[in-house]
């Protein structure tokens, strides 16, 4: 009879010393696709900015909000669904970091504006993704065109704002403050 050897768990404490070692060291996001659908896209960095990968729309379509209810004006609707005057695309992936203590948050693309529709933002979880638009005026269509940037990824160091000291200070413009 072959006997086994149980594995051996080690709990590493998360001190300052321990995340300090894992600074400028790489760490892996991994998109595992959790649909067969390959009309998804994602961008590399450098699309639109250099901190994170764009996710282009597969489809396009228009929508509306009347009454308190999004409903589609054309296009296709296999990938998009309506909550609370919200457009929500279901993306296909599950996002996830090899490395504790950093975050994903999704966002709309950085310095794109979509007329009457403004993207909302979230960190990822271990669930099914999605990104969200929230329309802004009722009875204004708002288009999406296939190939349009729709969402960003970016990672971010989920203890960095603990580790910041906050002040403020009063600063007055002067010729001299400027030109330092």
């Amino acid at each position: 009879m072959k006997t086994t050897k149980k594995q051996k768990t080690v709990k590493i404490p998360l001190t300052d010393e321990f995340l300090e070692k894992l600074k400028g060291q790489p760490f892996k996001l991994i998109a595992y696709r959790v649909s067969e659908d390959s009309s998804w896209e994602i961008q590399s960095p450098g699309y639109l900015m250099n901190d994170g990968w764009t996710i282009l729309s597969p489809c396009n379509f228009s929508a509306i909000l009347k009454d308190d209810k999004i409903s589609f004006v054309d296009g296709e609707n296999d990938y998009v669904s309506f909550y609370d005057g919200r457009i929500v695309f279901d993306l296909p992936w599950l996002f996830k970091v090899d490395r504790i203590g950093i975050g994903i948050n999704i966002k709309g693309p950085p310095n794109y504006i979509k007329y009457n529709c403004q993207a909302l933002e979230d960190s990822v979880s271990n669930e099914y993704t999605h990104i969200q638009w929230k329309i802004i005026t009722p009875n204004i269509p708002v288009s999406f065109k296939k190939g349009e940037p729709i969402a960003y990824i970016t990672p971010y160091d989920k203890n960095l704002v603990s580790k910041t000291q906050f002040s403020t200070e009063e600063h007055r413009y002067t010729q001299e403050n400027y030109a330092r």
